[in-house]
């Protein structure tokens, strides 16, 4: 954990404009900045960024934040990584509440990391200079793998020899036993390199650090064909994904990810000027993966080769994104083809208006299963029995039922059985696992507008706060995301001496809602008559609800004390409003 006090003095160093112009192109727009938005397409700039407030909005899918929250959202990094990130550009040393055993295990990926960047260095300058590698350079040539891409994902070469990689490191003062934690090395009673006669493919995490390596033989009579490093501390295949660290940009940018089977897939279209791609590490594409994904797109889609191997794959990997509620498509290449091949054949532009004609997942499982099984009634069920569990986790009705129609009349069964069907698969799926993010923002609210006034003023000027915390109404409230919000800025002021959206909004569950009204109330005048008029009105509302209340219990029967009550409340109810109300 960091302490609170240096989370508060990294946010406070951290200047949000600065941060996020590293990613958007800001103009000043009045008091604020204004850009593109890096979280959806769009041609007419609807991304706000306040420099007083320390806050951005985007006005076009509503997402807001602080200078946290951005980097977690744009970089996909966890809050930590994010605080993080900002402490070594602030130049703050973060001092971690970590026991031993964690200080450990930080000091140990710290060397792992080191350790793996030192053995990158080595490959890639053994591939570019050796002339035992010439042999791996001719490779990558007849892949048309340019000098360019070598250079910008540091491909090298493993030299056909049983201790060079080892004999290097120790040079530099490695600890062996760092490398055999790293992979790098291996045996038992005499240790050699993992890694020979290969070409190497350094893989990198989100921050561009090696974690790890593949390795593609160049031997024909080389076993296997693709090596990967093992599992470490720093590096876990079935987490991490090839080249994600130059796709991130990209895939903001674009708003999709494609998704190909292997390095060289991946690698040839970067090449071509096609860089939103990521591949996994030698597996089908993970749980694990897709969630990470999904931190930067939930539009995806899977590019395979057309043979059975490559549709094998798809439709696992189909399940897994059906699960995870990703909006993804298929493109099958033509036969003999991987994306490899069919970028360096057809060109950047042919390749991308091809992806054009990808097929939605649930039609192209639809498609598979019944070549696979047929359309005999035997043949039907079991197209229904594999089909129907992938439809369940769908929330959204419309997409279900649109689903349901196409099965029906590609399989000549009645929606309503097949609705039947899905219902007996589908007991365990619960509403409350659907999980829903700032749901204030999910659905179009209109608020009450005096609490919404009231709610801009306090976020606008802190000379209000005191006097509608005097007015004794935030209680009284008819919306709950409103009623929070204000709650939290009365405590933040009261700690703080200050309104601080930012620190409002880390501890607000409605983000995005709360920076939308912040931005809003920058075009507002507020003066105290505005104040006075909602504090009246919010509490005439009150008072008149309970006076209705009070009326009918009356009506049912008649006790003095719920009549003295009405009496008071329609005296006061009369003073409020001039003696213009009506009991």
């Amino acid at each position: 954990m960091i302490p609170q006090d240096q989370i508060e003095q990294v946010k406070e160093r951290s200047d949000i404009v600065s941060v996020i112009s590293e990613y958007v192109s800001l103009k000043s727009s009045g008091t604020n900045f204004k850009g593109l938005c890096p979280f959806h397409s769009e041609n007419t700039p609807s991304f706000m960024v306040s420099a007083d407030k320390q806050i951005f909005h985007c006005f076009g899918c509503s997402v807001g934040g602080n200078v946290f929250t951005f980097l977690m959202k744009s970089q996909g990094l966890s809050f930590i990584e994010a605080v993080e990130r900002l402490a070594e550009k602030t130049g703050i040393v973060l001092k971690k509440q970590d026991n031993a055993k964690n200080s450990k295990e930080v000091s140990q990926k710290k060397s792992l990391l080191k350790l793996n960047g030192l053995a990158a260095d080595f490959y890639h300058k053994y591939l570019l200079t050796s002339e035992s590698a010439e042999k791996a350079r001719a490779y990558l040539k007849k892949r048309q793998i340019s000098d360019e891409i070598i250079s910008k994902f540091k491909l090298g070469y493993a030299p056909d020899a049983w201790e060079m990689l080892k004999n290097h490191l120790l040079k530099l003062k490695a600890p062996l036993p760092l490398m055999v934690e790293g992979g790098l090395v291996t045996g038992k009673n005499k240790i050699y390199d993992y890694f020979r006669n290969r070409v190497i493919f350094p893989i990198f995490d989100i921050e561009g650090e090696v974690i790890g390596f593949g390795a593609r033989a160049l031997d024909a009579d080389q076993n296997p064909k693709y090596l990967n490093s093992k599992d470490s501390l720093v590096y876990s295949k079935s987490r991490s994904l090839y080249a994600m660290h130059h796709a991130k940009a990209h895939i903001l940018k674009e708003g999709v990810v494609f998704i190909v089977e292997g390095y060289f897939d991946a690698l040839s279209l970067i090449n071509h000027g096609v860089n939103n791609v990521v591949a996994p590490l030698g597996t089908a594409l993970t749980e694990e993966q897709i969630r990470f994904l999904k931190r930067y797109t939930k539009q995806i889609i899977l590019i395979f080769d057309s043979d059975a191997a490559g549709i094998n794959a798809m439709k696992r990997t189909l399940k897994l994104l059906l699960q995870e509620e990703v909006d993804a498509k298929v493109v099958i290449l033509p036969k003999g083809k991987d994306p490899d091949d069919f970028v360096n054949e057809v060109g950047k532009e042919k390749f991308l208006s091809f992806v054009k004609s990808a097929q939605d997942k649930v039609f192209f499982l639809l498609q598979s299963l019944i070549q696979e099984h047929g359309t005999s009634i035997q043949g039907k069920i079991k197209v229904l029995e594999e089909l129907m569990p992938q439809l369940t986790p769908i929330v959204n009705p419309m997409e279900k039922s649109l689903y349901i129609q196409e099965i029906s009349q590609a399989l000549s069964i009645e929606e309503n059985k097949i609705y039947g069907f899905l219902k007996r698969g589908s007991s365990a799926i619960k509403k409350d696992d659907v999980k829903r993010d700032d749901p204030a923002l999910k659905k179009e609210i209109k608020f009450d507008k005096a609490e919404k006034l009231l709610v801009q003023a306090m976020l606008k000027e802190e000379q209000w706060i005191s006097i509608i915390e005097s007015a004794d109404i935030l209680d009284l409230f008819t919306h709950s995301e409103l009623e929070e919000i204000s709650t939290l800025s009365l405590e933040v002021f009261k700690e703080k001496g200050k309104i601080d959206v930012g620190e409002v909004m880390m501890k607000s569950s409605y983000p995005a809602l709360l920076t939308r009204l912040s931005f809003e109330a920058q075009e507002l005048d507020f003066n105290r008559k505005i104040i006075d008029d909602c504090c009246k009105n919010i509490r005439m509302r009150y008072m008149k609800k309970v006076q209705g209340e009070l009326l009918e219990k009356l009506k049912k029967e008649e006790n003095p004390d719920i009549l003295n009550t009405y009496q008071k409340l329609v005296s006061e109810l009369k003073k409020l409003t001039g003696g213009n109300d009506r009991a």
